[in-house]
């Protein structure tokens, strides 16, 4: 299991950052059908939360999944950087 690609950059929306799901290669071309369970850190903090950030700033991100029919559980070797870039102001219209 492993990230497409070591960092993905995102905007503050506020709601929980939509990241692209790391790869999961399996045996004999299946494919994997289970969820992913994230986690992730702020940059520079060794202190993983559950779920995927909300507000604006760097983390690390981690991802495993559960054990599913004839394989066993795993997880990302490689922590994704993510950047979740601050949004645009809010246009402001005098009436």
């Amino acid at each position: 299991m492993e990230w497409k690609s070591a960092s993905q950059n995102l905007t503050y929306t506020g709601e929980a950052a939509s990241i692209t799901a790391p790869a999961v290669t399996l045996k004999n071309s299946e494919a994997y059908g289970g969820t992913f369970v994230y986690s992730y850190a702020e940059e520079g903090s060794a202190e993983y939360k559950p779920g995927l950030p909300v507000n604006a700033g760097s983390y690390t991100v981690k991802a495993e999944i559960g054990e599913q029919n004839n394989y066993t559980a795993a997880n990302t070797a490689d922590a994704l950087k993510l950047v979740i870039g601050k949004a645009s102001a809010p246009e402001v219209v005098n009436e």
